[in-house]
C-alpha cells in the first residue's frame, strides 16, 4: 500500500465526501425542506441516466476515428465531444422528460424544479465518483503495479484533490440551475431558454475541462466561471425557500 501523508489522505476523504455524501445529504435535505416527494429525485436520475449511453458512446467513437493521432489532439477532440454532447443530450433529456410531467409543466412549481436538478446532479456525481475518486485511490493504493509507468511515479496533489472536491459540489448546483432553465422553458414555454441552457452547460464544459488543455494555467476561467453560475442558481432558489420560511411563520 502506498504511504500518503495526513495533508493527502484529508484531501481524499474531502474529494470522496463531495461527490458521495454532499449530494445525498443536498436530496435529503432539499427534499424535506421543500416538502418534495423522492419521485422527483428519481426524475432527475433518469434524466441523466438517459443521456449516460451518448455521453460514453460519442467521445469513445471520436476517440476510435482518431486512432493513433497525436495524444494531445485526441484528448481536446475528445473533451469536445464530450462536451457537446453532453449539454445537447443532457438538456434535451430534461427538456423531454419535464414535457411529461403535469408537475413540471406548472410554473409555480419552482420547488419541484430544484429536487429535480439536484437529482440529475446528485446522480452524475454518485456515477463520476466511480471513476474520477474510488478507482484511482484503489489503485493507488493497494494496486500501484497496475498503474501506467508514466504515472506511476507523478505525486498526488492534495490541492487538485480539494479543487476537485469543490467544484464537484459547484456543479451539482450548477445543474440545478440548468434544470431551472429548462422548467422554465417547458412550463413557460420559451424554447429560447431551452437553447441558453443547452450552451451554458456545453460552455461550462469547455472552460472546466478542455480550455486548461489547450492553455495551460487557464484553469481558473472555468472555475470562475462554475462560481457565477452557481450564484445566479442559489439566487433563483431563493423564493421558494422564502415562501417555505413564510409558510412556516404562518403556521406558527
Amino acid at each position: 500500500m502506498t504511504s500518503l501523508s495526513n495533508v493527502a489522505i484529508s484531501a481524499m476523504i474531502f474529494q470522496t465526501a463531495a461527490y458521495y455524501l454532499f449530494p445525498l445529504l443536498l436530496w435529503f435535505i432539499l427534499r424535506r425542506r421543500l416538502g418534495v416527494s423522492w419521485r422527483f429525485i428519481g426524475l432527475g436520475t433518469l434524466t441523466w441516466l438517459t443521456a449516460l449511453p451518448f455521453i460514453i458512446g460519442v467521445p469513445m467513437i471520436v476517440g476510435m476515428l482518431l486512432g493513433n493521432s497525436d495524444p494531445t489532439l485526441r484528448l481536446i477532440a475528445g473533451g469536445v465531444a464530450l462536451s457537446l454532447t453532453a449539454g445537447i443530450v443532457e438538456e434535451t433529456s430534461r427538456y423531454i422528460y419535464y414535457r411529461q410531467s403535469a408537475t413540471l409543466r406548472d410554473s409555480s412549481n419552482l420547488r419541484h424544479a430544484i429536487v429535480a436538478g439536484a437529482g440529475h446532479g446528485g446522480t452524475e456525481s454518485l456515477v463520476l465518483g466511480i471513476q474520477f475518486v474510488v478507482l484511482p485511490a484503489v489503485m493507488m493504493l493497494w494496486f500501484p503495479q497496475f498503474i501506467p509507468a508514466e504515472l506511476r511515479d507523478l505525486p498526488f496533489s492534495a490541492t487538485d484533490a480539494l479543487l476537485n472536491g469543490a467544484s464537484r459540489m459547484a456543479i451539482i448546483i450548477c445543474h440545478i440551475g440548468f434544470t431551472l432553465l429548462i422548467w422554465q422553458a417547458v412550463s413557460q414555454q420559451r424554447g429560447a431558454l431551452y437553447i441558453l441552457a443547452v450552451v451554458l452547460h456545453i460552455l461550462l464544459n469547455l472552460l472546466a475541462f478542455v480550455l486548461p488543455v489547450m492553455v495551460p494555467g487557464s484553469s481558473w476561467v472555468g472555475g470562475l466561471f462554475i462560481l457565477v453560475l452557481m450564484g445566479w442558481t442559489l439566487m433563483q432558489m431563493l423564493p421558494a425557500l422564502r415562501r417555505l420560511s413564510t409558510a412556516k411563520l404562518g403556521m406558527g
